[in-house]
């Protein structure tokens, strides 16, 4: 349950903009005039600390790094609200509902959920304007990044047609091998082989390299991926047949195939996908900058370090 509150949760942290805070001190930012809450910064912080000390703990710096990197995201979120109030952008009071409720749902009882609100020092009502706040800057981007980035059905055919050297996919083997550097082991495996045990159940059990756990299968492989011994057999056997004992390096080898296939076009019908994907991405990434940079062009944005206060001229992010 505690993964998915998480989901339900992450994100609305950087949304919610308090104008309510005493002294200076309590400030981190000014965007347009609205106040972000240092505690809000703090709450961003805490958020992504977990993840950035999954390997290890976090230096004075990489802690700096990260509070820019939450202070920016507040910022960002800030700035394409205010573009949504601006555009006079509303959210369906049926989507503030079901996520209302996905949010009780995800805790085992209505005491857990409102222990959850009391540590959180916060009442139902600005949960509810947080999630309101959350879907209005969703909708934003749907407007200003998703919507425009789809690609119709002829622009993914255009793109196929003008690239083909994207799609050219060169011969290919599906492998599977077995290595040891002990004769007497060696020995022992072609011994099963002889009597027919299957290839990939002794790489299993009796292989030395770390393939074993998937029974020595390697997966397709193409020229120049593999040692060019081991390449040059594998590319001259038949499909079901494996090769005689390879040495390279001082390790003993035994190759085996289970599929080839030659070099092709891949069709477009294949392609459609990756295409869609890769070239949505892409237009999304060149949206979002673009609006962005549009909203601070026109922005004025103060940072506040410490108890000194710096403009940001609306343009600047922060490094």
């Amino acid at each position: 349950m505690a993964a998915k509150r998480v989901l339900i949760i992450a994100g609305l942290t950087g949304v919610l903009i308090s104008t309510i805070v005493h002294g200076q001190a309590d400030i981190a930012a000014r965007v347009n005039g609205t106040v972000i809450p240092r505690a809000l910064l703090e709450e961003a912080v805490d958020e992504i600390i977990p993840r950035a000390t999954f390997h290890g703990a976090l230096s004075d710096d990489r802690r700096q790094e990260l509070r820019e990197k939450a202070l920016e995201a507040l910022i960002i979120a800030e700035l394409q609200y205010q573009d949504a109030l601006a555009l006079g952008m509303k959210v369906d009071s049926g989507l503030v509902k079901d996520q209302m409720k996905r949010v009780r749902d995800s805790f085992r009882s209505s005491k857990d959920y409102q222990l959850w609100l009391e540590k959180k020092r916060m009442s139902e009502d600005q949960l509810r304007a947080r999630i309101e706040r959350s879907l209005l800057v969703r909708t934003a981007v749907e407007k200003h990044v998703e919507e425009p980035s789809r690609l119709s059905e002829q622009e993914l055919r255009d793109f196929y047609d003008a690239n083909p050297e994207h799609f050219k996919e060169t011969e290919s083997v599906h492998v599977r091998i077995i290595s040891t550097k002990s004769e007497t082991k060696l020995n022992d495996i072609l011994g099963k082989l002889k009597t027919g045990e299957d290839f990939g159940s002794i790489a299993s059990r009796m292989s030395d390299d770390g393939y074993r756990v998937k029974g020595g299968d390697i997966g397709f492989v193409k020229r120049g991926m593999i040692y060019p011994a081991l390449e040059e057999r594998a590319f001259s056997l038949k499909p079901g047949n494996r090769s005689d004992v390879l040495m390279v390096d001082g390790t003993f080898y035994l190759v085996k195939v289970e599929e080839y296939r030659p070099s092709r076009i891949i069709p477009f019908s294949e392609a459609r996908e990756d295409i869609k994907k890769d070239q949505e991405k892409k237009r999304r990434s060149v949206l979002l900058d673009k609006w962005l940079t549009s909203l601070r062009a026109k922005a004025d944005i103060q940072v506040i370090i410490g108890d000194i206060e710096t403009k940001n001229d609306s343009k600047n992010k922060l490094h």
